[in-house]
């Protein structure tokens, strides 16, 4: 099942990025919706889910991991915030889910800019 979990993540998250630039309408309230899918999974807390429940989940899953895949990379080429090179993008994904939870006005906003701004705060560069 793990090995069927992993596949479908990279799958998923191999045509997410393009979806992502094509698509400025994601905001706050949907990444975190989709980031708390990733982090219940990579912090096991699977409930005994139905499987329609635990497909959206994995779903959801991959999309948090392929834009937060996507951010890092276009800040590869921009430096919008100054990560260590061993920042994981599961690392990542809590930087900014944590900003979500902490900065619930501001979910009404582009994904993007939530997430930069997550980022910058958490690892501004100098």
């Amino acid at each position: 099942m793990k090995s069927s979990f992993l596949f479908l993540i990279i799958t998923i998250s191999c045509f997410t990025p393009s979806a992502l630039a094509q698509s400025s309408d994601v905001d706050g309230n949907q990444l975190l919706e989709h980031c708390r899918s990733y982090l219940g999974i990579a912090n096991n807390d699977l409930l005994p889910l139905a499987q329609e429940q635990l497909t959206k989940m994995k779903v959801n899953a991959g999309f948090c991991m392929g834009y937060m895949s996507a951010i890092a990379d276009s800040n590869a080429r921009n430096e919008h915030f100054c990560a260590p090179a061993n920042a994981t993008i599961e690392q990542l994904v809590r930087v900014v889910t944590k900003w979500m939870k902490e900065h619930p006005e501001s979910l009404h906003l582009n994904a993007g800019v939530i997430s930069y701004t997550a980022l910058r705060a958490a690892f501004p560069c100098h």
